[in-house]
């Protein structure tokens, strides 16, 4: 094979050729990136989501839940002997007076205006026995579906009708006297 001759000027430049290669620059980074969201953006864009709504149900469990918190906020701060509040029927006013509540936090999103969301079992407290049902959803905004219960350990359940109703007509206070301002509410 017969190999040519080189040329020296030639030569010289053959670094630089053969050195150039293809390389992004900042700019171009930054254009891909764009092209990349934008493409992912109209992508998203294509495919439905799901309201992100919270329902009754769920919202009536979360207050609850919070109403517990706060009782037992109260027991231990402004409580002499770990008791929730003796208030009865006023227990939101002592609640909200204590800073522990808002008054929002005592309307089910199913009440009609001005209806009792929630009821609350007095004379009871931290030491109780904890499947005592110390606060109840009313049991008319469900209709005969159920309704929630704040049991004494912080937990709130959703209990089937009739058993629900069972529940909330077996409530006693600590001296075996009943409760039930419920059906006073109905009327």
């Amino acid at each position: 094979m017969v190999e040519e001759p080189r040329d020296p000027e030639l030569l010289s430049y053959a670094p630089a050729l053969i050195r150039k290669r293809s390389s992004l620059t900042l700019l171009g980074w930054i254009v891909i990136t764009l092209l990349g969201a934008s493409s992912l953006g109209i992508v998203l864009l294509a495919f439905p989501t799901q309201t992100k709504c919270v329902s009754p149900r769920t919202y009536c469990s979360a207050q609850l839940r919070g109403i517990g918190q706060a009782l037992y906020i109260y027991a231990q701060e402004k409580s002499s002997g770990a008791m929730f509040p003796d208030a009865g029927l006023d227990w939101q006013k002592t609640l909200d007076d204590a800073g522990t509540t808002v008054p929002k936090q005592f309307v089910c999103p199913l009440a009609a205006a001005g209806q009792t969301s929630y009821f609350y079992v007095p004379g009871y407290g931290i030491e109780s026995d904890p499947r005592q049902v110390i606060a109840y959803e009313y049991p008319l905004h469900r209709g005969d579906n159920g309704g929630h219960a704040l049991f004494q350990d912080g937990h709130v359940e959703f209990i089937s009708a009739p058993k629900y109703q069972a529940l909330i007509n077996s409530l006693k206070l600590p001296d075996g006297r009943p409760w039930a301002p419920h059906l006073a509410a109905k009327k």
